[in-house]
C-alpha cells in the first residue's frame, strides 16, 4: 500500500512529532537489557516477541531540513515504549532526537532514520542508550521533502529494522551491547502533536487498509 503524504509546508509553525513503531521477533542481548532492568532473567534462547515505539518532538525554528539533512534536537520531548518477552520498559522525558530522509548509497530508493539518545542516569542505570530505526523504501515512497515533512507510512513492502545499543564507559574504554532485528510490522508518522481531524482519518484509513490487505493475502495463501 502506498504511503499517505499529508499537506506539507516549507517551514514549521508548530512542533512536529516523529513516531516510529514496529513489532516482530528478535534475539536479545541480556547484557544490553541490564541497562533497562538489572537482574532480568532473559537469556539468549529463542527469539522473543517485541514491540518498540519511539516518539521525538522537534520544536524547529526556520526552514525545515531538506532531504539528506538531519533534524536534531538535544532536548526533544521523548517517549519510548519497549516490550521484549516479559520485560516492559518505558521512558517519558527529554532526550536527543534525530531524524533524516536520504537516498541510501548502496540501494538507491528512499531511506529514513529515526534515533534517540539517552544520557547515563539513574533511569538508564548508568548506561548511555541509543534506540534507532532504519527504513529502506522504494524510490519516491517517502515524498520529495525532508525528515519533518508531514507523512504517514505503512511499512508494508519496505525494509524496516530496529536496533538498541547500551554503552558503558569505564576509565580505560567504552564498551557496547547491541541487539536488533528486521521488523515484522512497521509504521512511520510525522505529524503535528495535535493532528487535524482529517489527518487522523487518513491515518486510520491507511492502517485499516493495510490490515485488510494482509488478511486477504493470508486468506488466499490458506485457500
Amino acid at each position: 500500500m502506498a504511503p499517505l503524504l499529508l499537506a506539507a509546508t516549507p517551514a514549521m509553525a508548530e512542533p512536529v512529532t516523529v513516531v516510529t513503531r514496529s513489532t516482530g521477533t528478535t534475539y536479545v542481548d541480556p547484557a544490553a537489557l541490564e541497562a533497562l532492568q538489572p537482574g532480568n532473567d532473559i537469556s539468549y534462547a529463542s527469539p522473543l516477541a517485541y514491540e518498540l515505539t519511539l516518539s521525538s518532538t522537534f520544536d524547529w525554528s526556520g526552514p525545515l531540513p531538506e532531504r539528506e539533512q538531519w533534524a536534531g534536537q538535544v532536548d526533544s520531548d521523548t517517549v519510548i515504549d519497549f516490550r521484549v518477552g516479559d520485560l516492559h520498559w518505558q521512558y517519558a522525558g527529554t532526550a536527543s532526537g534525530n531524524a533524516v530522509l536520504y537516498t541510501p548509497s548502496f540501494s538507491g530508493g528512499d531511506g529514513y532514520q529515526h534515533e534517540i539518545w539517552l544520557d547515563p542516569s539513574d533511569t538508564t542505570h548508568g548506561y548511555a542508550l541509543k534506540f534507532e530505526y532504519f527504513l529502506i523504501a522504494p524510490a519516491g515512497s517517502l515524498g520529495p521533502g525532508g525528515p519533518l515533512m508531514q507523512l504517514v507510512v505503512d511499512g508494508t513492502g519496505m525494509q524496516p529494522r530496529f536496533a538498541f545499543t547500551a554503552y558503558r564507559s569505564i576509565p580505560e574504554y567504552t564498551f557496547a551491547y547491541r541487539m536488533g532485528a528486521d521488523a515484522g510490522t512497521f509504521s512511520l508518522m510525522v505529524l503535528s502533536p495535535v493532528p487535524e481531524p482529517a489527518q487522523w482519518v487518513l491515518l486510520v484509513t491507511s492502517l485499516l487498509a493495510g490490515t485488510l490487505a494482509l488478511r486477504r493475502r493470508a486468506g488466499r495463501a490458506n485457500a
